[in-house]
């Protein structure tokens, strides 16, 4: 008998070991802290394979040429990568949808110093635009090893029960399944490097309780969420990372949009009581 208190000590044999089936045969004793024996028996347990290790290229590897394919890059938050990418001297790719705003302006400043960037026009929701696009970035030695998703369409206002099943289906493949794409576009060279980086601009619609109206711009961001989780697990092994970074509301951008009343409710329960600035 056992009872509460009781100081137990186990010790585990190994009797025999199945190489072929990955099988261990075992005896075990369990005694108390009198010596005596409070369970014995012997049982078989399965282990695992031993993982296969993969020698990761340093992201600090000055050998490596470093060039950033950003889509939705016309928004405040793709503008404000693409400094800080700029910045550290890696080439970017900036991709807009329709309208380039103020992403050709900036690049034609950052160019003028030095900077090595370029602006493509391309419909994300197209599969063909994205197979050429992709291409031409080959042809022209801008194959990425950063894949950087800002692409999201404007949440609205439009109820589920009044929602367009086309307009969902458009922004999923604009946001979902455009980085899928471009990610498995870009895996063969990845695999090369044995290195590669993945990030996603999540939103808290995805974490938590969504506001109503919202259920396109939550089940995009939602599955982008799973998606990247996803390919985490399958390209680990080649040295890649899979990553989403949720800043909360912004200043600018999409946040400027939103009502001043909303922007107090969230100032208020962030901790540093302060919203995003680009």
């Amino acid at each position: 008998a056992v009872y509460p208190g009781d100081l137990l000590t186990a010790r585990v044999s190994v009797q025999k070991i199945h190489q072929k089936d990955r099988v261990l045969e075992l005896f075990a004793e369990v005694k108390n802290q009198k010596g005596s024996v409070v369970l014995r028996g012997t049982g078989r347990v399965r282990f695992p394979l031993e993982p296969k290790h993969v020698q990761q290229q340093s992201s600090e590897d000055a050998s490596a040429p470093k060039h950033a394919l950003i889509l939705g890059a016309s928004g405040a938050l793709g503008l404000a990568l693409i400094k800080t990418l700029a910045r550290e001297g890696i080439s970017v790719s900036a991709i807009f949808n329709e309208n380039p705003g103020q992403l050709e302006s900036l690049i034609d400043n950052l160019s003028k110093r030095g900077m090595n960037l370029m602006a493509f026009k391309c419909n994300l929701a197209s599969e063909n635009d994205r197979e050429r696009l992709y291409a031409k970035l080959a042809d022209s030695n801008r194959e990425p090893n950063f894949i950087i998703s800002c692409a999201a369409m404007n949440p609205g206002s439009t109820p589920a029960m009044k929602m367009s099943l086309n307009e969902v289906n458009s922004a999923f493949q604009m946001e979902v399944l455009s980085l899928l794409h471009f990610v498995q576009l870009a895996f063969s060279h990845f695999s090369t490097l044995k290195y590669g980086r993945v990030i996603s601009v999540g939103s808290t619609a995805a974490l938590g309780r969504p506001d109503a109206g919202w259920s396109r711009y939550a089940i995009t961001k939602s599955a982008m969420e799973t998606l990247i989780k996803s390919l985490a697990v399958e390209l680990g092994p080649h040295g890649v990372t899979c990553n989403t970074v949720s800043p909360g509301l912004t200043r600018e951008g999409m946040g400027s949009q939103i009502p001043t009343r909303v922007h107090l409710i969230a100032t208020a329960e962030t901790p540093n009581r302060n919203l995003v600035t680009m």
